[in-house]
Formats: C-alpha cells, structure tokens, sequence
C-alpha cells in the first residue's frame, strides 16, 4: 500500500524477479478484478523470472483496498496513483506497460503520460474511448452506462447499489452464465474461471460503492487519450476474433492505425472460442507472450 498525499489509499502489488538488473512491468488489470489474483494468472511468476522481470501490479480506485475516487479520469491516473508507486519502489528506469481490456484504457494514458519512460506498450484484448468509436462507427458501451450528471442523483443509484451488495452471491453466476465467453471458460478453463471469480470477490472487498461510481460513469470509463497521438515505437496487440465483450473491430482498427514507419508494432488474433479470454490461457499466458514479444522488440 501507499498513502497518497491527497489521503487516499492505493495498493499495488509486486512480484517475479527480484535481481537488480530485472526489467520493470507494469501490470493493468481488468474491470472487476483487482492488482493480485489475475494478473499474477496471466503473467505467471515462473515465466517472468526466466525473462527477468519484475511485476508491479496496482489496483484502480474502487478496486480491492485502493481508495475509491468518484468522477476520476483515466488519463489522470498515471499522475495521481502510478507515479507514485514507482517512486515508492524506487523505480527510476525505463519500464514495459502491459493492460488487459480496461487496462488497456489505462495502459495508452500511461504511455501517453510517461512516453519518455515507456520501453514498449501491451494490449491485451483491448477497447477504444468513445470518441474513437463515435468517430469510426464502433460499438461503445458509453451510451448502456450513465453520465457525470445522473449519477450526481443518489436515488438512480440505490437500485444498483442493492444488486452490487449481493456481489458475492452472484458473481460466479454472472461469469459462467452472462456472456458466451463465460460459459467456455466455466466449461474448458476451471482455473481461469475461478482466478476470475476469486478476484472480482477481492475486488468488493471494501463495498460496492467504487466499482459502482467506477463503471456507471461513461466520462471516467470511455474518456483517454487518442491512441494515433501515442509516441511508443514498441507496441504489441492481442484481440480475439470473436470477442463478444469487446468487439474484435476494436482491435482491428488498433492494427491498422497504429501502423507506422519505424514502429515494432506486434499484432496477434485468433479464434479459439474463448473470445475475450483468449490470450489467457495456457496456450499464450504460460511464457508471458506479450511481454516475452515486447522485450525481444525493445532489443532490436
């Protein structure tokens, strides 16, 4: 944990290799699950110690023990929460990012905050702002969640607020039988699907009300910077054709976008029938792929 000098509190998480030459990565987890139990999942200890690595892994506001942050903004969170974690932990040199669907959001407001510092970007299953896809005629989710302005009425959110406090009873539920994807990792992917559960569980551990104000506000879950204005000459992608969470044509316009002269930029998609959980399964998370890619490009 860290004390913040705003007075909130943010915990974070560390772990793979502990030589002093090891190289940094920062870690971003997705929604509903918190710094500890999923990344540690799909990153595995064992393969970031043979790549010497060193994972530090925070949890967002709302999340797990960090301190809930109503009305934030991602592209503020490099600045108010990961600075200074790396200056608790005395880090000083250039560093990997790597985010997981809504890491991803916070992955590209990292490097576009800290390009200077930033050795090469991982985007696992990843999404765009609502501007992006307002612009290019892309499913978002901004307009299924509410506003800045409603939710400043406390009465629209006592009926979520009820569902949210009985978390524990149906998150399970809510894994293996909300979306296509859920049903098949319950079924083909046991482990998965119960770090997944064990870390949504972890992520209430202090109540509802972050993850709540968190994911009901289209201005903090839909808003950070445009990912053309990124200066990362070393970026990897990793969507999934059929992805039914996040559609695959987010990641398509990644690939095609993020194309340019000079850049190392890795593009991976396939279709096993696992959708938005694709890239963590044995088949890719066991030698952490994304991170082994982005390590052997900054070497070039």
């Amino acid at each position: 944990y860290i004390a913040l000098e705003s007075g909130r509190t943010v915990e974070y998480f560390t772990y793979g290799s502990v030589r002093d030459d090891a190289a940094i990565v920062v870690a971003l987890h997705g929604s509903g699950t918190t710094g500890k139990y999923f990344n540690q999942y799909w990153l595995p200890e064992d393969a970031l110690k043979r790549l010497n690595c060193r994972v530090i892994s925070p949890s967002y506001p709302g999340h797990g023990g960090t301190d809930m942050q109503p009305n934030r903004r991602i592209i503020e969170w490099p600045l108010t929460d990961l600075i200074p974690i790396l200056e608790k932990e005395k880090v000083e040199e250039k560093f990997f990012v790597v985010g997981a669907s809504y890491g991803t959001s916070h992955g590209m407001s990292v490097a576009s905050a800290l390009p200077e510092r930033v050795l090469g970007l991982g985007l696992v299953a990843p999404y765009l702002p609502e501007t992006i896809c307002r612009e290019a005629g892309l499913w978002t989710d901004a307009d299924m969640i509410l506003r800045e302005s409603q939710l400043g009425n406390p009465a629209i959110l006592l009926p979520i607020l009820g569902m949210f406090f009985l978390a524990d009873w149906f998150i399970g539920v809510g894994i293996k039988h909300g979306y296509a994807e859920g049903k098949e990792i319950a079924t083909r992917h046991q482990d998965l699907c119960n770090v997944l559960i064990e870390d949504a569980h972890r992520s209430f551990m202090r109540g509802a009300n972050g993850q709540v104000f968190e994911m009901l506000n289209a201005e903090t879950t839909q808003t950070w910077p445009d990912p053309r204005k990124l200066r990362i000459d070393n970026i990897a992608v990793r969507y999934a054709l059929d992805d039914t969470i996040v559609p695959p044509e987010h990641g398509a316009w990644l690939e095609k976008n993020l194309a340019l002269e000079g850049r190392k930029l890795s593009v991976r998609k396939d279709k096993i029938g696992l959708g938005h959980f694709t890239w963590f399964v044995d088949k890719y998370r066991k030698e952490a792929d994304i991170v082994k890619t982005l390590m052997e490009n900054a070497r070039r």
